[in-house]
């Protein structure tokens, strides 16, 4: 086979899978794209299940809403404030972007599911409000 239509192949195959991958991620945006949580529910310190001692906090930063960083390794992601609610898609400024979505499982038990664009998988940790 020529080495033009190896290199052809391969690259026709990876941007297969990175169109998959995507639209695998747009689809949890998609559906969670109206979805809010209550303001004063999600501000303050949540305290991570899976890194004990860990803790991620929640401030208000003019018409957005952050994440400190207070775990290693989480950037300071952010979502779309609105009167008394928040967006449960954040996003952090990277290329490839860095996403994430807030599952608000009960009033102090909160997942964020994190994911990268060209990636299928999300990763998600579990915390926890005291």
């Amino acid at each position: 086979m020529p080495k033009n239509k190896i290199i052809l192949s391969a690259l026709f195959v990876l941007l297969l899978n990175c169109a998959i991958a995507q639209s695998n991620i747009d689809s949890l945006r998609k559906v969670n794209k109206d979805a809010k949580i209550a303001l004063k529910t999600l501000l303050g310190i949540w305290n991570s299940e899976t890194s004990p001692g860990s803790k991620i906090e929640f401030v208000e930063e003019g018409q957005s809403v952050i994440i400190q960083p207070l775990l290693a390794g989480v950037s300071n992601y952010s979502f779309i404030k609105y009167d008394d609610s928040v967006s449960v898609n954040g996003y952090a400024p990277n290329w490839p972007p860095y996403d994430c979505i807030l599952n608000l499982i009960d009033e102090n038990t909160l997942e964020i599911k994190f994911f990268q664009y060209f990636y299928k998988e999300t990763y998600n940790l579990m915390f926890t409000k005291k």
